[in-house]
């Protein structure tokens, strides 16, 4: 089913009527998004390796993709004392970055705020905001700290991606709305 021009797969649109008023066998429909979705107009959030890439040109460090994973890299910025937290909470709070149609239409999914369960991994908080546009004021949002098995900064390798909260330099991200 293609919904403003994206087209979805039919077995969420059957999970979405089986969780509708009047179902009967009611299933909460879970949605994982990702990076994906706040990658197009009018966010315009890079990709993990996009961003990864714009902070390496940032700080004038080279960084080869095929020779040298992302966590390693990030790491040794870390180590060579380069903000990476900042940095990255800077790039990806940007006053002009604005949810994506993509964020309202999988809101739109749920059919009522009570009913929404998103689980992102984006550092962004666009679909808090597109769920305020939706369906007013007042939608849950549940957030964890993220988890290392070091203090060495390994994003990729967390179990969610976090984002950002007031502190660029502490992850407190979202996880539920």
């Amino acid at each position: 089913m293609r919904i403003g021009g994206v087209d979805f797969d039919e077995r969420l649109i059957k999970a979405l009527r089986k969780q509708s008023p009047g179902a009967q066998h009611e299933q909460p429909l879970v949605v994982f998004a990702g990076a994906g979705v706040s990658m197009g107009f009018p966010s315009n959030y890079p990709n993990f390796m996009g961003l990864t890439r714009e902070i390496a040109k940032q700080v004038g460090y080279a960084w080869e993709s095929e020779k040298e994973d992302i966590d390693r890299f990030l790491g040794r910025l870390d180590q060579n004392g380069i903000k990476i937290h900042q940095l990255v909470a800077k790039r990806l709070s940007s006053p002009t970055s604005k949810p994506t149609v993509l964020h309202e239409n999988i809101l739109m999914f749920f059919g009522s705020r009570d009913q929404i369960r998103i689980v992102t991994t984006n550092f962004d908080y666009h679909f808090e905001t597109a769920a305020s546009e939706v369906y007013g004021e007042g939608s849950a949002v549940f957030r964890a700290r993220a988890r290392t098995a070091s203090r060495n900064l390994s994003m990729k390798k967390r179990h969610f991606r976090q984002k950002f909260s007031v502190a660029p330099d502490r992850f407190s991200g979202s996880t539920i709305c």
